[in-house]
């Protein structure tokens, strides 16, 4: 028995006078290591936001603790994708949504994605839409404007999606109207449903003419008519042959520009 006491003895004394490491592992694990290491924790946990995965689930780390908060939201809020849906074709757009974030955190945001939910369409509800984001305080990289009402996703699915007018305006705006904003590098514009690819191409395509109808009375025609593009840089993006995962990307000359000199840099230096 007094063996066993002198062997616990011993080892507690030998625990208790142990030679502490220079960083202190004891729970919290995390708050207890370096500053540098835990912002390379943070890189790997905000990395890239799943599709399936909404803003509020990956943010949701920044609950922690106000530690953990305070290091890590502006990496977290600049990385996440946030959706906004529109369910009301009516202005204001934006105002409800993004007074309700502090202009802190919103000065992080830099990717949304606009669920267009409305069943209305209309150009002049567009260009409303952007006028607002304009002149707002955002400052994205990427805006997503996908259309998921199923009664305004309806003409594009159509076998000449391209002739029917609610179509023809939404492709008229994107294509040659929508002019530039200040305050975002990159729109992108995902397949609204069309299910053929000469239609996508009529559409959206930037080397592909439009159609629209032509001719005399009682004798209509359809004619290709070259599309009249604004300034951004257009890019149809195909992600496989089936077109309903093709997308349009409408450039900012600016941010075009910049990640071209990137490129060169990166290839000088390679």
């Amino acid at each position: 028995m007094e063996l066993v006491l002198a062997f616990a003895y011993s080892g507690y004394h030998l625990w208790k006078h142990r030679r502490k490491s220079r960083i202190d592992v004891a729970e919290p694990y995390l708050l207890n290591i370096p500053a540098e290491i835990r912002l390379l924790v943070y890189d790997f946990l905000f990395d890239e936001q799943d599709e399936t995965q909404s803003a509020s689930t990956f943010l949701l780390p920044l609950l922690a603790c106000r530690l953990i908060h305070h290091e890590a939201c502006q990496r977290a809020f600049t990385r996440a994708n946030f959706s906004l849906k529109i369910r009301n074709a009516s202005s204001p757009y934006w105002s409800p949504a993004i007074l309700k974030v502090p202009y802190r955190k919103l000065s992080c945001v830099r990717n949304i994605t606009i669920l267009w939910d409305s069943n209305m369409l209309e150009t002049k509800d567009l260009r409303r839409f952007f006028y607002e984001l304009e002149c707002g305080p955002l400052n994205l990289d990427r805006l997503t404007f996908k259309i998921t009402s199923p009664f305004s996703r309806a003409p594009f699915r159509a076998k000449y999606a391209p002739l029917f007018p609610a179509a023809q305006n939404f492709s008229k705006y994107v294509m040659e109207e929508l002019r530039l904003l200040p305050n975002v590098d990159k729109v992108v514009v995902p397949n609204p449903s069309i299910e053929i690819k000469r239609n996508f191409q009529y559409l959206f395509d930037p080397e592909k003419p439009n159609l629209r109808f032509g001719g005399t009375p009682g004798n209509p025609t359809i004619e290709a008519v070259e599309k009249t593009l604004g300034v951004w840089k257009y890019t149809v993006v195909r992600e496989g042959k089936d077109v309903r995962y093709w997308r349009l990307e409408l450039t900012h000359p600016k941010a075009d520009a910049s990640g071209s000199e990137d490129e060169a840099a990166d290839t000088t230096s390679g």
